[in-house]
């Protein structure tokens, strides 16, 4: 496959920012009462990836530390003045923004990074497995013949995911660059302060963390798939009145094997620890047969939860992309 019918072929998978369609029925019962509602099981489903993405953010935003943005904010004041010729004001900016980050340092002496901007973003590639795997199959033959920049192309848009990015200010040289900064203000010496100060706000620290859309997917309809085995459905669903018992395993059956669908489809992608999936595999085939025997299934279901949850967790340690 050549770069320009990859590339093409990676634009038709890939769907945007909220451009995203799950396929819930199945032909064994699309057309019988048991049907689950595929707008309804989608809604469920994306709302649950929605949760997800604000969750993770969140926890970051809560995490950011608001006298190190302050002190950003006064290097932009420093830089201001020394556009103006105003050393004082400029050093007045620097000595707020050193005493900012001095109380951030006296109160956590080993920190290292402080966060100071989070953003979140999603990729989202409609794809099959097979589809998924011979376009992966092609990134690594053009590894193999040395077109690395082809292949980066590709790889860009290659997956399924939402990205949680950190900006952080480097505690161990920002603090060094305003004093050497407000030393040169001393010496008269301005554009080269200003300079030093320019390439401070150039030098943060971006951490990506990585959070598998397939995984968050197969997690909402497996939860899906129990309260239709249990019958413990929202009262005001409609399936909970409509659905005889029969047709609720029957429906349970469908979530599984998308969910199964969902954890290929990481799988594919590369997510996670390869290690970890062959229980994974096998134990949600052991649900199937649970699920159609309507045996005990609410151990295994907390175990496919827990191995799912240790899966995403494998790949989600934030790795730095920028400085």
């Amino acid at each position: 496959m050549t770069l320009q019918k990859q590339t093409k072929f990676l634009k038709h998978l890939t769907a945007g920012l909220l451009g995203s369609t799950i396929l819930i029925a199945s032909p064994a019962v699309a057309g019988s009462a048991a049907s689950i509602s595929e707008a309804g099981a989608t809604t469920n489903v994306e709302t649950m990836v929605n949760d997800e993405t604000k969750k993770q953010t969140d926890e970051k935003r809560q995490k950011l530390l608001k006298r190190a943005i302050e002190a950003v904010s006064e290097t932009d004041k420093a830089i201001a003045a020394l556009d103006e010729d105003n050393a004082e004001s400029a050093l007045e900016a620097l000595a707020r923004a050193t005493g900012e980050l001095d109380i951030i340092l006296a109160r956590e002496p080993s920190l290292a990074l402080a966060p100071i901007d989070v953003n979140t973003t999603r990729l989202d590639t409609m794809a099959t497995v097979t589809d998924v795997r011979s376009l992966r199959k092609d990134i690594r033959k053009l590894v193999k013949e040395g077109d690395l920049q082809d292949a980066r192309r590709i790889l860009r848009d290659f997956g399924s995911e939402i990205r949680i990015q950190t900006t952080n200010l480097p505690l161990a040289t920002y603090p060094e660059a305003l004093k050497t900064a407000a030393a040169l203000i001393d010496d008269g010496d301005l554009e080269a302060a200003k300079l030093v100060l320019d390439t401070a706000l150039g030098t943060f620290v971006i951490q990506d963390v990585i959070v598998p859309i397939p995984l968050i997917r197969a997690q909402s309809m497996l939860d899906l798939a129990e309260r239709y085995v249990t019958g413990e459905l929202d009262p005001n669903s409609e399936d909970k009145a409509e659905l005889t018992e029969e047709e609720r395993i029957e429906a349970a059956q469908v979530l599984r094997t998308n969910a199964a669908r969902q954890i290929e489809l990481a799988k594919a992608f590369g997510y996670g620890d390869k290690r970890l999936y062959r229980e994974l595999e096998d134990d949600l085939d052991k649900m199937k047969k649970l699920i159609r025997d309507k045996g005990e299934s609410a151990g295994l279901f907390s175990s496919l939860s827990r191995q799912i949850d240790a899966l995403s967790e494998s790949g989600l340690a934030p790795y730095p992309t920028a400085y």
